[in-house]
């Protein structure tokens, strides 16, 4: 049982994590060139759930999504705790900001061939 919760907890020694690297349009003025974003285990995003702020507006916890996905900027593994990481996202340029949003929601949203899967897995009984 113990590896099971262990597997639900995302605790499993040697699972890999993917990282999703994107490239900056050079078109846009920003501190860094490329981003590493990871998804989300369940127990992070359970963990950022809690962290967030009841009165928190949408925009505020979607920025809270957003720096919980940043794995790495530039190929450096991003020190989130850092003060500097704290100047870095406050001077993110507003598009790059819109799409890491839109990156982040596609990385958490299940594809069209996965919602199709679990629907059409109903069972119905009756008890």
């Amino acid at each position: 049982m113990a590896g099971i919760m262990d597997a639900l907890r995302g605790n499993v020694q040697g699972a890999p994590r993917l990282v999703f690297t994107y490239s900056i349009p050079e078109s846009i003025p920003n501190p860094f060139k490329s981003v590493g974003l990871v998804e989300l285990k369940a127990s992070e995003q359970i963990l950022m759930s809690r962290m967030i702020a009841a009165d928190a507006s949408p925009e505020e916890q979607m920025s809270a999504l957003v720096k919980a996905c940043i794995y790495e900027i530039d190929g450096v593994k991003a020190n989130k705790a850092s003060a500097e990481f704290e100047i870095m996202w406050e001077n993110v340029h507003p598009k790059v900001r819109g799409l890491l949003r839109k990156t982040v929601a596609q990385l958490h949203v299940p594809e069209a061939k996965e919602d199709e899967d679990f629907f059409l897995s109903r069972c119905v009984r009756t008890e």
